[in-house]
């Protein structure tokens, strides 16, 4: 599976799936949690409906809307970052759903750098808009890893990706 994709206007990074376990893992979390404040729930409340219900309702409800934002993500989460008009715009692809929509303008030379993350061996893509004017130096950074599996060739991957953004000027 290519973790990078150029589709004409945009480019697709992909976020490696996990193993089955960590699926499975994130989906008995959220169950054993949503049972477990339930109960606390029901325990300190048990004469008739209270307040206490709804506020559980609410908290198991963000709870679980946040478990199914990760299990989402690390099923199908990409990032795509399309070029039209002088400005690059982003979004978070969850699926089921789209998320995190942001936007970088630029005027004279936008450049992409694969930086390292927390982990020396993984890069994450930063986009540069580099203006005359120092304080309006502007970046966009995506957020899933490159990982250097196969002998990933940062360098020539950096090279292609400036290449594609000065075609798409």
């Amino acid at each position: 599976m290519k973790q990078i994709e150029f589709n004409k206007n945009q480019l697709i990074v992909t976020a490696q799936p996990p193993k089955g376990w960590v699926i499975v893992v994130l989906q008995t979390l959220s169950v054993i949690l949503l049972l477990f404040i339930g109960l606390i729930f029901y325990g300190l409340f048990q004469n008739g409906l209270h307040f206490g219900y709804g506020v559980g309702f609410v908290v198991n409800a963000l709870l679980m809307w946040y478990f199914y934002r990760m299990i989402m993500w690390n099923k199908y989460g990409k990032e795509i970052f399309t070029i039209e008009d002088k400005k690059i715009k982003y979004i978070a692809d969850y699926g089921r759903f789209k998320d995190g929509a942001q936007q970088l303008e630029f005027t004279t030379e936008i450049k992409a750098e694969l930086l390292e993350h927390q982990n020396q061996a993984d890069k994450v893509i930063v986009f540069h808009n580099q203006k005359e004017n120092r304080n309006e130096h502007k970046s966009m950074e995506s957020v899933i890893q490159i990982k250097n599996v196969y002998g990933v060739d940062f360098h020539s991957l950096e090279q292609e990706i400036n290449d594609w953004l000065r075609s798409h000027r």
